[in-house]
């Protein structure tokens, strides 16, 4: 096989995801809260802590592309509890300025929170 060569495919020994934590404070009155994230990257996993709101609200995640392009909605997400939202088999591709989007179903009531999200990137 002249010409031709063979390389150990090695990539997967590698890959190094980057992580980067987002907190987002959400008045009691407000419905939404967003943050921009700037890069070329493939977002292989997000983990959502949403926090006890006094009222009972969900939360759902909606990524945006500078070209106003939707590139992922979550599902509703309940109260109180951490969310795997994204795995590695459904990695989601960004580039440039994307606009991540927290929208609840109601107001949160009481003091509001923080909701905190983790985001690995490759």
């Amino acid at each position: 096989m002249t010409g031709i060569k063979v390389f150990r495919d090695s990539f997967v020994d590698k890959v190094v995801w980057k992580s980067r934590l987002f907190s987002l404070t959400i008045g009691a009155a407000a419905t939404t809260a967003a943050v921009s994230v700037l890069g070329n990257a493939r977002v292989g996993q997000i983990n959502v802590a949403i926090p006890n709101w006094t009222n009972t609200v969900s939360t759902t995640l909606t990524i945006v592309d500078s070209d106003a392009f939707t590139v992922y909605t979550s599902n509703a997400m309940t109260q109180n509890t951490s969310h795997h939202i994204v795995d590695m088999q459904n990695q989601i591709l960004i580039y440039g300025s994307t606009t991540w989007t927290f929208t609840l179903s109601g107001v949160p009531g009481g003091a509001g929170g923080n909701l905190t999200f983790n985001a690995y990137f490759l």
